[in-house]
């Protein structure tokens, strides 16, 4: 049997303990020494590799190539039948003997929200058995309801072998999505279960290997128009001088590009946007009556490129004038009244440490003066050691840093004395939000790898780590958090962006805590989960997990949500960004 090309890494991802690269970098440019300095911490010993038997990875290794045969040669000759309604290619797909099962449409529901209309059917697994023909029937129905099919998909979600070598367990997903016969955006979604045998892998788009055939559910979404228009070359922000990541060669490609913060900085009513790079660049997008965007930094007092290694930006108004001053690169800009900005990082107090992943603001101890969290990923100053692998739960990143304002435009590292550096994680990011509703701000630190963090507000101007007793500290290589009340109950969610990948949930679904000594499965399920969503019925409760159930976890390799009111409803919304790079289609890369 042939080797699927690109398994290699993913394999690695749950048979071994991956080694953090670690990565010596400069001393931040014209470091100061700290007030609150935290002592240097020694890394843990690294925990042993957990390496599957061969048998268990050679299952892996087989089912995956299926896996990949199936979704790139007979995928598309199943999708090609359906659209075009051809009954006679569709049954060549079946073998002698077949059976199916098809949805009880007894069991629909729907749902409205704006233009968007959802309507949902499924059945379960006691439903007597229908024919070939009424299968490939139902699978080609859909089609009618679309005067232009624009894509198709055929994934498959899980992978178990039967009882032979040659036979296999799968649950497929097929979507459709076009425009429907009303003009329309239509998409529609469908799992499965089937059985089926495969003799010869290299035949599989030419014989029939389909045994059993259950469509378990449908979902149908249509909307009479977009919910959200691209609009970013009208406006102007289309074309900046910013690295685009798929106009460079691999070796070049920097995966934070940079950082960006919205607010109306000059009161004219219109939301503008502050940027910056990682490789210097610094913008101020002033909005032109909210239909283009034009950059004036400097024209309002912030060079438009700094040496610096840093590409943080928020605003926030830390004295308390009405307008919002800017954090910007590695600089603190104090906004003159909306008509210029004054660079006053050197009397501030505040210093940054190399590549800052962001910050976070809040008034942790209610002076009425806003506080600044900012957060690192990575130990650039060399200061720890090896840590080990990303399973280990390491503490190989740097603590992050607190800033309390003082008044009068003064800040202090207070990170030691408050117990807020956050463990020495790989923080990616962090949100101030309320845990257990005592008008104390606490804080959630979302880390790449290892366990995320949750700090209490003692309230006495010091925190407590509590991650332990909440389901909401998981293990899930997390790469983004927001945090509001998205059912206006008064208790705060937190939604937390992670890696996802649908071979990496194929594989973890082969496997078991009997593979792994204890506790080291959870953190293997955990790095690939997808997103999570965390709430609480009140604030003498736990926090319990509802991604799955709220259907907001498998929404690609995440990064930086966002809740928001997008559709002034009264309702919070969520938007979830995600990217991965693929480099070459035929290569199962995540």
């Amino acid at each position: 049997m042939k080797c699927c090309v690109g398994m290699h890494s993913m394999v690695l991802l749950v048979t071994a303990s991956i080694s953090l690269s670690g990565c010596s970098g400069r001393p931040a440019e014209d470091a100061r020494p700290t007030v609150d300095v935290l002592p240097a911490k020694s890394a843990p010993e690294p925990l042993t590799n957990f390496e599957l038997d061969q048998g268990k990875q050679q299952e892996i290794w087989d089912a995956e190539h299926i896996t990949f045969e199936l979704e790139r040669r007979f995928g598309p000759r199943m999708l090609a039948a359906i659209a075009d309604r051809d009954e006679t290619k569709l049954s060549a797909c079946l073998r002698k003997g077949f059976s199916g099962a098809v949805i009880d449409h007894l069991s629909e529901t729907t749902r409205r929200h704006g233009p968007v209309v959802e309507v949902r059917k499924a059945t379960d697994e006691n439903v007597a058995p229908v024919g070939p023909e009424v299968v490939v029937q139902s699978l080609i129905a859909p089609v009618a309801h679309f005067q232009k099919l624009q894509r198709s998909s055929f994934r498959v979600l899980n992978i178990e072998r039967n009882d032979s070598n040659q036979r296999w367990h799968l649950r497929v997903r097929l979507t459709l999505s076009g425009v429907d016969q009303d003009g329309s955006i239509a998409f529609y979604e469908s799992e499965h279960l089937v059985d089926c045998t495969i003799q010869d892998d290299r035949k599989i788009d030419q014989t029939a290997i389909l045994d059993r055939w259950q469509i378990r559910s449908e979902i149908w979404r249509k909307s009479t128009h977009l919910l959200m228009e691209e609009v970013s070359r009208q406006v102007g922000i289309s074309d900046l001088p910013l690295r685009d990541n798929w106009k460079v060669s691999l070796e070049k490609i920097d995966q934070y590009g940079f950082q960006f913060a919205v607010e109306d900085f000059d009161q004219d009513g219109d939301l503008d946007i502050a940027l910056a790079s990682f490789d210097g660049v610094r913008m101020l997008l002033r909005s032109e009556g909210g239909t283009r965007f034009v950059n004036v930094a400097g024209k309002m007092g912030i060079t438009k490129y700094t040496r610096g290694s840093n590409a943080v930006a928020g605003w926030f108004d830390y004295d308390n004038d009405g307008f919002p001053d800017l954090l910007l690169g590695d600089s603190l800009f104090h906004n003159e009244q909306g008509k210029r900005f004054v660079d006053i990082t050197r009397s501030a107090g505040i210093f940054f440490h190399p590549e800052c992943m962001g910050c976070s603001v809040a008034d942790y101890n209610g002076d009425g003066l806003l506080d600044l969290y900012v957060m690192y990923q990575r130990d650039l100053n060399g200061s720890q050691t090896d840590a080990g692998g990303w399973i280990d739960d390491p503490n190989a990143g740097q603590d992050n840093v607190l800033f309390r304002n003082l008044g009068q435009g003064r800040f202090l590292d207070v990170t030691r004395s408050t117990g807020s550096g956050g463990g020495l994680g790989t923080t990616h990011a962090a949100s101030w939000f309320f845990f257990d509703q005592d008008h104390w701000p606490d804080l959630y630190i979302a880390n790449e790898f290892g366990s995320n963090v949750i700090l209490r507000n003692q309230g006495d101007g010091t925190f407590a780590d509590v991650s332990e007793t909440t389901v909401a500290r998981d293990f899930p290589t997390s790469m983004g958090v927001a945090t509001g009340d998205l059912n206006n109950d008064g208790h705060t969610e937190i939604y937390v962006a992670n890696m996802f990948s649908k071979m990496g949930r194929r594989i973890i679904g082969q496997l078991s805590e009997d593979d792994y000594p204890p506790g080291i499965f959870a953190r293997v399920r955990g790095s690939c989960a997808g997103n999570r969503l965390y709430s609480k019925p009140s604030a003498n409760q736990p926090y319990e997990e509802f991604a799955e159930a709220m259907e907001v976890s498998s929404v690609g390799w995440a990064y930086a949500p966002a809740m928001a009111d997008l559709d002034n409803d009264g309702w919070l919304d969520l938007y979830a960004t995600t990217g991965f790079m693929s480099f070459d289609r035929k290569k199962p890369d995540g």
